[in-house]
This record gives structure tokens, sequence and C-alpha cells, in this order.
């Protein structure tokens, strides 16, 4: 709960989701495929690219609202999976 609330991590999912191969990604399966590749090391398998199209594609909540490419990020960065990347 900690690094999900932490100042530090939301901005590193900020700058993170406002790099150029994401930023000018032409659509949400490749967005989320320069995420994986950066923050994971690795291709997304074809489930991850799907459940991650579904989930960018869903409108956000509220005016101030995290944008779903920056919440992506976050978990991304908070997975399990980063603590073993080689």
């Amino acid at each position: 709960l900690f690094l999900m609330n932490s100042p530090f991590v939301i901005q590193q999912a900020r700058s993170l989701s406002q790099r150029t191969e994401i930023a000018n990604a032409s659509g949400n399966a490749q967005k989320a495929s320069a995420l994986y590749r950066l923050v994971l090391q690795r291709t997304p398998t074809r489930s991850e690219v799907k459940m991650s199209e579904k989930f960018l594609s869903a409108p956000a909540p509220g005016d101030k609202a995290v944008p779903p490419l920056e919440k992506l990020a976050q978990v991304l960065l908070l997975s399990n999976e980063v603590m073993f990347v080689v």
C-alpha cells in the first residue's frame, strides 16, 4: 500500500507514460507493448496485450482521475516481476 500511494512511484509512472516511445505509439496495443518492454524488459503475451487494451480503452472516472496509461505504468512498476528483472 505504501508504494501504491507513494508520490515517487506516481511520478515515475507519469514520467514513464510520457516517454516518446510510448506517447508516440499509434494505439493502445503498441503503448502497452512499449510499457512492457521498458518496465519488464520483455514482450507482453497476447493475453497481457488484450487485458491492457481493455484497461486503456475504459473511460477514466471523474475529472481528476489518473489517466489509464499512467495507472498501467504504475501497476507494472509495482509488479512482482520487476523485482526479478535480470
